[in-house]
């Protein structure tokens, strides 16, 4: 189980990164 709470952190920073890039991406285009 510990592996899957090390998966699901990964998965919610990689998400929380990619959201970050295309708020970034957006203001550079503004």
């Amino acid at each position: 189980k510990q592996a899957t709470f090390i998966d699901a952190d990964y998965a919610t920073a990689h998400n929380a990164l990619g959201l970050l890039i295309i708020k970034l991406e957006i203001e550079i285009q503004l």
